[in-house]
């Protein structure tokens, strides 16, 4: 979402509501490895469907052009999301909201203390990158700021003053936020915060 939100892409959201509906859904031969999120999206050809999360990311990414120029910094884009990546499973950030809070925040804090100091160091050593006013990998946002950005939000929910210590990170993540298609997005309806009771339920019993 966030990548899409960047490239200034309007979408639909659809919801399963049932079992019924995650049955039918895979029968329709739509699911090509059985699991949701599912990404359709029209083309020349018609219309592409996707699964596996970063697919889609990568995907979104070439088509609407959120990748920087060069294989040099392209590489290192990538690379840059990898490392968000590693550190959103250490957090454990998409399990985060299913158990005690409090086991969370220690999970998030331990994963901020191993990651982000290098994190830091990385961003503050980019020429024409974060500590001279751009973002992640140069002058201008790609894919590694919209996942970096989405990280550090769903991080935040949870721990709030995640980037107290990490001043370089902490004026990236508000640059990010403030680019007109992002800003449009996170004061939308369509972000979404941390998992609640409600959301739990309708899982257990679609999922279930």
């Amino acid at each position: 979402r966030f990548t899409m939100a960047g490239a200034g892409l309007v979408w639909e959201e659809n919801y399963l509501t049932s079992k019924e509906d995650l049955q039918a859904l895979k029968h329709s031969g739509r699911l090509m490895f059985q699991q949701v999120p599912l990404l359709s999206i029209a083309d020349s050809n018609g219309k592409v469907e996707l699964q596996q999360s970063w697919a889609c990311v990568r995907y979104v990414a070439d088509r609407f052009g959120c990748w920087p120029e060069g294989q040099t910094e392209k590489a290192v884009a990538d690379a840059t999301c990898e490392f968000v990546r590693d550190f959103e499973q250490t957090a454990g950030i998409v399990a985060n909201g299913w158990g005690e809070r409090a086991e969370d925040v220690a999970k998030i804090t331990a994963a901020r203390d191993r990651f982000f100091p290098r994190l830091e160091q990385f961003l503050a050593g980019r020429s024409g990158g974060a500590a001279a006013g751009g973002f992640a990998v140069g002058p201008e946002p790609c894919v590694a700021d919209y996942v970096l950005l989405n990280a550090v939000l769903n991080a935040q929910d949870f721990v709030p003053d995640l980037c107290a210590s990490y001043p370089v990170t902490a004026s990236l993540r508000d640059r990010i936020a403030a680019l007109p298609h992002m800003a449009s997005y996170l004061q939308s309806n369509r972000r979404h915060g941390p998992v609640d009771e409600d959301y739990k339920e309708r899982v257990v019993k679609i999922f279930g």
